[in-house]
């Protein structure tokens, strides 16, 4: 963990070294969503955009550190007579640098680095849970486990994963074009997407390359904020545990529908629906029904050049995403 507190110190400082410029950057924007469930994680993942690109702001770099929690007992995985247990706590630190082209276009690029650990949530979430009358909420079976240990295994048996040691890595990189089709209100926008194939470790990488592109619509109607995005991916390759994890797709199917507020200038609420097809059929509902990520965000200018955002990620219907995510994003403008 202390190389992550080491990378993190250093990337947090660029705020405060960066000379100060001109251009505000964009406060009412969609939720920047990643799923950062270990089967998962290591994909392309594509985002709702927004309709607007600031003329006079060329640059904006940002980091979001996002911190997930995840617990599949082994309770799972027997009733469907399978072998296996996901306990593990993921440390995502997320680095990107975008540069508008022209008024219409933009490219962006995203650098990942990630740490599955042992983590420090366990216990806040089952005390957290047990707090609520009656019974409390359910634990996800993470009663049956001890706190904060890391376990990765699947149908071992099979060749499949058994990792009970932390381990980190840089991600693949991603690239990505925004086009604003239609500069108006409402606002269309295409997005494309691609993640080279540069590592083969195993939820570190995701031994494919992958492509992605999404049709968005946005809304502003005085303080309100509406948005909704439909999107495709396609993973090319062999993938890494792909037939030992019972992978039966290459693709994902989503959309997203979210809405936000402004109460005052510089504070914006927001709220969004993320739903996407699962990539395995394994027999297990929590692995491959769809996934439905829920997400609450609170946006803060700063400045005018200084953004800051808090958001939680759960999905507390069908329950195949990370336990909880808690993320915190920077980004400046130049």
């Amino acid at each position: 963990m202390n190389i992550f507190i080491r990378i993190f110190t250093i990337a947090a400082l660029q705020y405060f070294i960066i000379i100060q410029s001109a251009a505000a950057g964009t406060l009412q924007e969609p939720i920047e969503t990643k799923n950062t469930h270990i089967l998962y994680i290591s994909h392309l993942f594509m985002s709702a955009e927004n309709s607007y690109i600031d003329e006079n702001r060329l640059n904006n770099t940002g980091i979001n550190i996002i911190q997930s929690n995840t617990i599949f007992d082994i309770y799972h995985f027997k009733e469907h007579d399978k072998e296996g247990k996901f306990d593990v706590e993921t440390t995502s630190l997320l680095y990107h640098y975008t540069r508008n082209i022209d008024s219409l276009t933009e490219i962006k690029i995203l650098i990942p680095f990630y740490y599955h650990g042992r983590g420090f949530m366990d216990h806040s979430i089952e005390s957290f849970h047990k707090a609520f009358p009656g019974d409390g909420l359910k634990n996800g079976g993470r009663e049956y486990g001890g706190d904060n240990e890391i376990h990765i295994r699947y149908q071992m048996n099979r060749g499949g994963p058994d990792i009970s040691d932390p381990f980190y890595g840089m991600g693949d990189p991603s690239l990505f074009l925004k086009r604003i089709l239609y500069h108006g209100n409402p606002g269309i926008t295409l997005s494309l997407g691609v993640k080279p194939q540069t590592g083969n470790r195993a939820f570190i990488n995701s031994g494919t390359t992958d492509f992605g592109s999404t049709i968005n619509a946005d809304y502003i109607s005085g303080m309100i904020y509406l948005y909704a995005m439909t999107g495709y991916s396609y993973f090319y390759g062999d993938g890494i545990y792909k037939e030992e994890l019972d992978q039966v797709r290459n693709y994902i199917l989503s959309s997203a529908i979210g809405a936000g507020i402004t109460p005052v200038d510089s504070i914006y609420f927001s709220f969004q629906f993320y739903v996407h097809n699962s990539l395995y059929k394994t027999g297990i509902e929590r692995i491959d029904y769809v996934t439905i990520i829920n997400t609450y965000s609170v946006r803060w200018q700063m400045n005018e050049q200084t953004i800051f955002q808090f958001s939680i990620d759960e999905d507390a219907i069908t329950y195949t995403t990370t336990d909880i995510s808690f993320s915190f994003k920077g980004e400046y403008s130049f």
